[in-house]
């Protein structure tokens, strides 16, 4: 009982000296302070609407889909985020902030060993000719085998620059309006790979696809905000909300291959133009600019080191409309005619529609976490 009194004395005493050590939350003018953030965030998943990979054709009764309808994660993304800060006086200020996240990927991958029993992978899509559903065999049962990997790989960083206009305050409480630039800055691949060779008792051969779709998000915006703080003794408490209208810059990379020695007597490897959903028709760059909006929601809850010094412990959201999202820019229409990974024709004579086409379909961007916050006056 008497080491319990002790420390329950020794609390007492220590908040009844943070309660007394009342720090006023309005800077001093001529004040600059920087900020360090660890960051923990996490991004919405990546789309992948459509199957990339199943043992029959699609729509045919006992068909699965072995690889794609499903979204990837690419999880936790770890970065950091620095803002500097200088108080003209105890009303208008100015902030500038930058933030990087890792680049992270996630994928994943099938195969069949082409051995007796072995299940026939095919690559499913809508033949642009026929309207129907078709499908391209990546192995075959006693001749070649097959395996198919698909991946995704994001990367997000962004910045801004606001005045500061506090439009009241006092010891306990500050009410500030923000307003400025906001740029962010989001890159998105998706990449198929495939490989066909022959099995042992034929020719060794090379037979390997690429496709890969490359998407990238920039946006330029104004913004205004609201933030508000409220102090505890030594702990005080921080709400913001910025909105922020502009334009997003979008483009798409898309690429596609075929690397095959099947024409040259299983000699030397060629490259053909298109792989399986990158085709002549749909092959380059494809760039718009939208009208796009972006906000920022954040809660920190922090402790006074000192008159100079702060720690604090945060969560943001920020959500992004109008971005392109690789997985929703692919089109499984394939007019097969087009390719030599379709034709097996080294020169092949295209007929028919041109498809896939590529047509821009707008996504959402929300990424959400943690925050680890130092700063430092000065």
């Amino acid at each position: 009982m008497r080491r319990f009194n002790a420390i329950a004395g020794l609390l007492l005493s220590l908040t009844g000296a943070a309660c007394a050590a009342q720090v006023a939350l309005a800077a001093p003018a001529d004040t600059w302070s920087v900020s360090l953030e660890a960051l923990s965030w996490r991004l919405n998943d990546s789309p992948i609407p459509f199957p990339i990979i199943s043992d029959g054709i699609i729509g045919a009764p006992g068909t699965q889909v072995l690889l794609g309808n499903k979204a990837l994660s690419t999880g936790s993304h770890r970065g950091a985020r620095l803002g500097i800060g200088y108080a003209l006086d105890a009303q208008f200020g100015i902030e500038a902030s930058a933030f990087g996240l890792q680049s992270r990927r996630v994928g994943g991958g099938v195969a069949s060993s082409g051995q007796v029993g072995s299940i026939d992978l095919i690559l499913p899509y809508i033949d642009a000719i026929t309207g129907a559903e078709s499908g391209s065999e990546l192995s075959q049962a006693q001749i070649y085998r097959g395996s198919a990997y698909h991946e995704v790989r994001d990367h997000l960083r962004g910045a801004e620059f606001d005045l500061r206009w506090t439009v009241a305050a006092d010891e306990a409480w500050q009410l500030d309006l923000l307003g400025g630039l906001r740029h962010l800055d989001f890159r998105e691949s998706w990449t198929l790979a495939t490989d066909s060779p022959y099995l042992p008792a034929f020719e060794p051969d090379v037979w390997q696809t690429l496709d890969r779709f490359d998407s990238r998000n920039r946006y330029y915006g104004v913004q205004a905000g609201l933030r508000a703080q409220v102090a505890a003794g030594r702990w005080f408490g921080v709400a913001s909300l910025k909105a922020a209208a502009g334009t997003m810059r979008q483009s798409t990379d898309v690429q596609g291959s075929l690397r095959t020695n099947d024409f040259t007597a299983f000699g030397a490897t060629e490259t053909f133009v298109g792989g399986y959903f990158a085709q002549p028709s749909n092959i380059g760059r494809h760039t718009r600019s939208q009208f796009a909006l972006v906000g920022e929601a954040a809660l920190e809850l922090g402790l006074r080191l000192g008159d100079r010094a702060t720690l604090g412990l945060g969560y943001s959201l920020l959500q992004a409309d109008k971005v392109l999202r690789p997985g929703n820019q692919v089109d499984r229409r394939i007019n097969p005619t087009q390719s030599t990974s379709f034709t097996e024709d080294p020169a092949p004579t295209p007929s028919g529609p041109l498809a896939p086409q590529f047509t821009a379909h707008n996504s959402r961007l929300r990424a959400q976490g943690i925050n680890l916050h130092f700063a430092l006056s000065f």
